[in-house]
């Protein structure tokens, strides 16, 4: 590492402390933050360090407390950065008296890669946060602190408030942004469904002006291919219904529904294309996928077209034979 290296590093540092003191701050600006967090991959890897590092130091401040006393510097005092740096040269000092090391930007932890079949998964973070993996869907977690994962499909997450450790999640198409809250997320390659139990989260995209925030009762919905973005109430009860084998629809494309029954309940049904942004508004039931697609013919007033690959949903009326 040049010099150059080393003094840019230092600034990222000294600039993750100063956030991560903010961040202790109900003003906390969540936007700025998350903008320089984004902004470089050290950024982000400098900045859980610390919050690991005071984390740390918090546990064995006893210990800590005990090795200031024997390494007590001089009471002369230092300006500005200089100050700041010795004070963290003690801290370091204690850090190794109780067996911590820290690397700025050590090399990133192999990602996880959870995946499902017929069957919903457990999984659980390190620091107590839950998700549950929809079926038929994959989950990679990766990143220091397990605070960057990937989801295709559906999961819905529990995850424990921590403002320190920002969790990212990107999902088809969107990105959403969380320190805490229990929330639903479903998606596929070009759509994303978004809805908040607890709490509150901020979900962007690529083709989004601005990132939009959500908090409980509300949900986003992006919508790929007509480039539009949905944002509603829909209460809170319903949330997350596929994990009791229920799903819940508020005039929601019926490509989406479709998808969900292929997914959670097992069924093999696709819509023809000139079908696909109708739209569904109901309950259905999953624990019988031919059922389901049955009851979702019937409310949508549908044909259905059993064949050997699975079944297709059709308009009223365009399998009677044509006459000429």
């Amino acid at each position: 590492m040049d010099r150059d290296d080393r003094t840019d590093l230092g600034r990222i540092i000294d600039e993750a402390i100063i956030w991560h003191v903010a961040s202790a701050d109900d003003a906390m600006d969540w936007d700025v933050f998350t903008f320089w967090l984004e902004a470089d991959p050290r950024h982000r890897a400098c900045y859980q360090d610390i919050a690991r590092m005071d984390a740390t130091l918090l546990d064995h401040r006893d210990a800590i407390r005990a090795a200031l006393a024997e390494h007590q510097a001089p009471t002369r005092s230092f300006p500005g950065r200089r100050a700041r740096l010795s004070a963290w040269a003690l801290v370091a000092a204690a850090a190794v008296a109780i067996g911590f090391v820290w690397f700025p930007g050590r090399e990133v932890p192999q990602a996880r890669v959870y995946a499902t079949a017929a069957n919903a998964m457990p999984v659980k973070l390190t620091d107590g946060s839950t998700i549950d993996l929809a079926p038929r869907s994959r989950l990679t977690i990766s990143g220091h602190d397990e605070r960057d994962l990937a989801l295709e499909g559906g999961a819905y997450f529990t995850i424990r408030h921590d403002p320190a450790r920002p969790l990212a999640i990107t999902a088809g198409p969107v990105t959403v942004h969380d320190i805490g809250t229990s929330f639903d997320i479903q998606s596929d390659p070009e759509n994303a469904r978004v809805e908040v139990a607890e709490g509150h989260v901020r979900v962007d995209a690529r083709s989004m002006d601005t990132p939009a925030p959500l908090q409980a009762g509300q949900s986003l919905r992006f919508d790929g291919q007509a480039g539009q973005v949905l944002i509603e109430t829909v209460g809170i009860s319903p949330m997350g219904g596929w994990r009791h084998h229920q799903l819940n629809y508020n005039s929601v494309p019926l490509a989406l529904v479709v998808g969900d029954l292929n997914r959670y309940a097992g069924a093999r049904v696709t819509v023809p294309g000139d079908l696909e942004h109708l739209r569904f508004s109901g309950s259905l039931v999953t624990v019988d996928g031919n059922r389901a697609v049955r009851d979702l013919a019937q409310l949508m007033g549908l044909d259905i077209v059993r064949g050997p690959h699975g079944d297709r949903l059709v308009a009223p009326g365009s399998l009677r034979p044509h006459r000429g």
